[in-house]
């Protein structure tokens, strides 16, 4: 009983963590495609646009 009652906490700990860094991993793709979105609107000079959609 003491060794699940230990590693209960710790997989629940894995599994918050995994979560968490699905979660940021996703974050991170999308700032950077908006990044990128970004940095081609500049590019193309269709910044004006921008204000319209």
């Amino acid at each position: 009983m003491k060794i699940k009652a230990a590693s209960m906490p710790a997989y629940l700990l894995s599994v918050a963590a995994s979560v968490v860094m699905r979660r940021v991993s996703v974050a991170l793709n999308a700032c950077l495609a908006a990044a990128i979105d970004h940095q081609f609107i500049k590019d193309k000079q269709f910044h004006k646009q921008l204000f319209f959609i």
